[in-house]
């Protein structure tokens, strides 16, 4: 039997954009959509250096439910944009 490794994306860059971005929200209070936005990053940046397709799917995701939960936050929108263009 042949042990199948997921397939590894790097993701260093986006991980240190969104420790970079995240310092904007440090402040952030829960239920905000600054806390969103602040969670959301910290998803991208728990991805470090190198993260497998099924990582970087849930860290995304998660960004775009928060996007879409918030539909009229810039803040919200300013990120998605930067990690998630169109």
């Amino acid at each position: 039997m042949v042990a199948v490794t997921p397939a590894v994306t790097d993701t260093k860059g986006m991980s240190d954009d969104a420790r970079l971005e995240i310092e904007k929200y440090v402040a952030a209070q829960q239920g905000t959509n600054s806390a969103a936005a602040r969670d959301a990053l910290q998803k991208i940046i728990d991805l470090g250096d190198e993260a497998s397709f099924s990582q970087l799917y849930i860290a995304r995701k998660s960004l775009r439910d928060a996007e879409f939960r918030r539909m009229t936050s810039d803040t919200v929108e300013s990120v998605s944009d930067k990690f998630m263009p169109q």
